[in-house]
């Protein structure tokens, strides 16, 4: 909200959430993420599979169809983010070394200062 203004002209009033963070973490309505310490189970990724299934075959075919189902396999085999997923390009991949360039990792016990 801060850079809505210098980023793309439109005036926003972030003080409202500089006034709201303070409550909201007392509420423990907000706070830091606890570590991941588990896999998700064969049962919690079959409900995730069926409901991506149903997504698919809700939606039309042709050319802008997402393959969701690819992308949670290889999302769940590899420990990346769907955005890391996604990002990736052809040019990453080695495949002499069978590895993959992974840009803008996000590192959960390494926060980015924002202003």
């Amino acid at each position: 909200m801060k850079k809505a203004l210098p980023v793309w002209d439109i005036s926003a009033n972030y003080q409202i959430f500089e006034d709201a963070m303070p409550i909201l973490i007392e509420m423990n309505l907000v706070g830091k993420s606890q570590k991941r310490t588990r896999r998700p189970t064969k049962h919690e990724l079959n409900k995730l599979r069926n409901g991506l299934q149903k997504r698919m075959d809700f939606r039309p075919s042709g050319k802008t169809r997402l393959p969701y189902l690819d992308i949670l396999d290889f999302s769940n085999l590899t420990c990346m983010r769907i955005g890391e997923v996604c990002n990736l390009r052809w040019e990453d991949l080695n495949e002499d070394h069978k590895t993959v360039l992974v840009r803008d990792r996000k590192d959960p016990r390494k926060k980015r200062a924002t202003t």
